[in-house]
């Protein structure tokens, strides 16, 4: 009866330990934020590596990006925070948005 017991004790720590163990990946990153978007001209057309810097106001770290073929670019797993974003490749005026403001767990496009 005792040897029962234990085996029992045993099996429901392992569970919680199994469950835990799977759930706290999960929570580390809900701290995390996604910045992504398009980045296309006047005329609507894409624009292919353009370069994307992402700047915390917070601590001054920054972040870089760069368009893909189809003018995407993605900067994920940023802290929630206070960022400034610029873009800039020649031929074209450089862009800056101040004060992008991204909350825990949003993916947000500009």
């Amino acid at each position: 009866m005792l040897e029962s017991s234990v085996i029992r004790c045993r099996l429901v720590v392992l569970c919680l330990f199994t469950a835990f163990s799977s759930i706290l990946p999960a929570l580390a990153q809900a701290d995390r934020s996604t910045l992504t978007g398009t980045v296309t001209d006047l005329t609507g057309a894409v624009i292919t590596s353009v370069n994307v810097e992402v700047l915390s106001v917070a601590n001054g770290a920054t972040r870089g990006a760069t368009t893909n073929d189809a003018g995407i670019y993605l900067a994920p797993r940023l802290p929630a925070g206070k960022y400034t974003v610029t873009f800039s490749i020649d031929k074209f005026r450089t862009v800056r948005y101040e004060d992008v403001q991204l909350k825990a767990g949003e993916v947000l496009t500009l």
